[in-house]
């Protein structure tokens, strides 16, 4: 099973196809927290938002695969899949892939930002370098959606 066929994962995936990112918070204690999950795992509490971030963020970590795991990937190898993590979601470190033009072009707290491809899925958003000024396309609506689906 992929994370676009669990439901708790669904509104990720939808934010992601609007070319948003989000990640669930609760409302109670204000945390974010990763994986998406129907309770806040720092309180309990069962009220949870889906909150948009700006879609830049830092590498925390990486590495370079090149084993496909699954038939979709071979034509892929080699791939890095990234560690990000994001200033304004404290706690969230994504997995996700990360393209550069050379791996070693990459370093621990480089910046990064989010490239909304159109597809589905996995293959609806990957990393790439960018300078720590750069910034990625956020609307200026609500951050915050109640998610009880």
């Amino acid at each position: 099973m992929t994370d676009e066929q669990i439901p708790e994962f669904a509104p990720f995936w939808r934010n992601v196809a609007e070319r948003r990112l989000c990640f669930p918070r609760c409302e109670a204690c204000g945390r974010f927290h990763w994986y998406p999950l129907t309770r806040c795992p720092h309180c309990f509490a069962a009220d949870i938002e889906w909150c948009a971030v700006e879609p830049r963020g830092t590498l925390y970590s990486w590495t370079v695969v090149r084993h496909a795991f699954a038939p979709t990937f071979v034509d892929r190898l080699p791939y890095v899949v990234g560690l990000i993590e994001f200033p304004d979601a404290p706690g969230i470190r994504l997995v996700s892939e990360v393209r550069a033009a050379s791996t070693d072009a990459l370093w621990i707290l480089m910046p990064v930002r989010a490239v909304f491809a159109g597809g589905s899925g996995a293959d609806g958003l990957h990393f790439i370098p960018t300078t720590p000024n750069e910034r990625g396309s956020q609307d200026d609506g609500d951050p915050c959606v109640s998610s009880v689906q």
